[in-house]
């Protein structure tokens, strides 16, 4: 994790700071997280301090997948996801659990 220059300033969270947020947050340590994963404990700790600085499509799906976050959030921090379009190019509606639309 990088610190904004200056007083005042706010963490900046790199990829591999929201790579190893999103491992903790499933309760496993980095031996158990690669074995669930499919990659080697070096691996999962290279991902997580930085120094493999090119992160891998399917090393990065799986995580996201193991860990029930986005791939665009591991990689950008952005918690907003476009809303899915269906052919006409429109906007498909929010369902609320009733599964009728709410918006």
């Amino acid at each position: 994790m990088s610190t904004d220059a200056g007083f005042g300033g706010f963490p900046e969270f790199t990829a591999h700071d929201r790579l190893r947020k999103a491992r903790e947050r499933t309760g496993m340590d980095q031996t158990e997280f690669a074995d669930h994963i499919g990659v080697s404990r070096g691996t999962v700790s290279n991902y997580e301090s930085g120094s493999t600085t090119r992160l891998k499509g399917v090393v990065l799906k799986m995580w996201a997948l193991a860990t029930s976050v986005t791939v665009e959030w591991i990689e950008t921090g952005n918690t907003e996801s476009p809303r899915p379009e269906n052919r006409t190019g429109t906007a498909l509606p929010h369902l609320d659990s009733n599964q009728e639309p709410f918006d």
